[in-house]
């Protein structure tokens, strides 16, 4: 990432507090490799937060998608005006792209809520370009015990976790969560 990028994205992450959040944006854009003209799909775009940096920082086309109508007119409200992105609605495990239409796709804290994450994973790759690179993130299985202690507990004494409909006591998982990965569960 040349200096001038670094800056503007610094200064567009000042405004959060969280570490973690700032570490995976900084991860995902150095893995991503984002150059000049590239065309990229931000799959589960949510707000949008990943277009609006990508339009900051890149001279490059974005496809914003999100399967939640009502998150994506929050995206709309703040991405509205920008002439490289493209916000629409669409599902992951059935895109209307053509095959090979993206030279990179950022996927960001989507898959855990997906029921068949193995066809979404599929359909990112038919989408991508030979040769693109496909930015995915994810909760990790291995997460810190601070980040939710009560399943944290539960997990080690072989009791798995609380449901996700449990509220509260859902921890990480109370967000509509299907699951969590380990690293070496994408790589295959």
């Amino acid at each position: 990432m040349n200096k001038e990028i670094d800056t503007k994205l610094q200064k567009i992450l000042s405004k959060t507090g969280d570490l973690n959040f700032k570490r995976r944006v900084i991860t995902m854009l150095d893995y991503s490799d984002i150059q000049p003209g590239d065309n990229i799909l931000d799959m589960g775009c949510g707000e949008g937060f990943y277009s609006m940096v990508l339009d900051n920082l890149y001279d490059c086309k974005i496809t914003a998608v999100d399967f939640d109508p009502e998150i994506l007119a929050l995206a709309h409200k703040w991405l509205d005006g920008r002439s490289n992105v493209t916000l629409e609605q669409g599902d992951i495990t059935k895109l209307r792209f053509p095959d090979s239409s993206f030279d990179k796709i950022v996927c960001t804290e989507v898959l855990e809520h997906i029921d068949d994450d193995k066809t979404a994973i599929k359909e990112l790759y038919r989408v991508l370009k030979p040769g693109g690179v496909i930015a995915i993130t994810v909760p990790n299985k291995n997460y810190p015990l601070l980040w939710d202690p009560l399943n944290k507990v539960r997990e080690s004494l072989g009791l798995g976790h609380f449901s996700p409909m449990s509220g509260f006591w859902g921890g990480i998982w109370a967000k509509d969560h299907k699951r969590l990965y380990l690293p070496s569960e994408l790589r295959g």
